[in-house]
């Protein structure tokens, strides 16, 4: 606990993050602005949205990160994109995606319980089995995509 010159009692700031000291200014002004590129194609907050597969971001992480390589290496700019952005993108989208995870309620869907129209939308492969598992370390058993987005219908003759 501390207390101000004039008696004001206030919890230790010790076990608190400090944000004024963890980012800068400057790197948070250049992300903005590449942030604000994208929203003016695809719309404010919608890489908040969710649903992206972690493995797209990592794909996406590895090119920015080679062409900023190249750069670097090379003097050479393949992609008027600032990379580097780019990279921070993609492991900000990861992060949220798996915080976002962990939100979420691990849930098994039997088949049984929904009919035939179980369909990992990577794969686009109908009836993968009797249980697809949808929790944190669930994977679509076709495509082996973590965490696969799944399009349920009821069996409508049912």
């Amino acid at each position: 606990m501390e207390t101000t010159s004039k008696g004001m009692i206030r919890e230790g700031k010790d076990d608190k993050l400090n944000y004024l000291h963890y980012t800068d200014p400057l790197v948070e002004m250049r992300h903005a602005k590449y942030m604000k590129t994208g929203a003016e194609k695809h719309g404010e907050g919608n890489w908040k949205k969710g649903g992206y597969p972690k493995y797209n971001y990592l794909q996406s992480l590895r090119r920015h990160l080679e062409l900023l390589i190249i750069e670097l290496e090379y003097g050479v700019v393949l992609e008027d994109i600032d990379h580097a952005c780019g990279i921070r993108f993609n492991i900000d989208g990861y992060i949220l995606s798996e915080e976002q995870e962990k939100l979420e309620e691990p849930t098994l869907l039997e088949q049984s319980d929904y009919g035939e129209g179980l369909d990992c939308t990577n794969c686009q492969n109908l009836e993968h089995g009797s249980i697809v598992y949808t929790d944190k370390k669930g994977c679509c058993s076709e495509c082996g995509r973590d965490r696969p987005e799944l399009i349920i219908s009821k069996d409508s003759s049912s």
